[in-house]
């Protein structure tokens, strides 16, 4: 587990984690965050503040098998490059077809994802 007080870095742009278990809800307080990337975690689920990173440019999600959710994505509106690899049991991406400044979209073996759903 990463600790709270790197949520209180409000000038943080690029953020690159490994082998979490879990994402502080805080993580919504790097306004200034625009880069994300998660690799081989056990989390579950991405917490919704996620959600709140409105100048996140890129978010990568990489082997992360445990992961079932991610937080509706669609305030992210500066997000340029989406890249979900190994994301076996992510079952939805919400709010994906919202996003107008998406330039690359990569998913990679997200086997429990329909696509059909995803773009509507």
């Amino acid at each position: 587990k990463i600790p709270n007080s790197i949520c209180r870095l409000s000038s943080l742009e690029k953020v690159i984690l490994g082998s979490l278990r879990e994402l502080p809800e805080e993580i919504g307080r790097l306004t200034s965050l625009k880069v994300l990337q998660l690799a081989e975690g056990h989390m579950q689920k991405i917490p919704e503040s996620v959600g709140r990173l409105t100048n996140l440019q890129e978010l990568k999600e990489i082997l992360c098998a445990d992961l079932k959710t991610i937080p509706d994505i669609s305030n992210l509106q500066a997000l340029r490059r989406l890249r979900l690899s190994n994301c076996y049991r992510l079952m939805d991406v919400p709010g994906l077809s919202k996003l107008r400044c998406l330039e690359s979209l990569k998913l990679d073996a997200c086997e429990a994802l329909d696509m059909n759903d995803m773009i509507k």
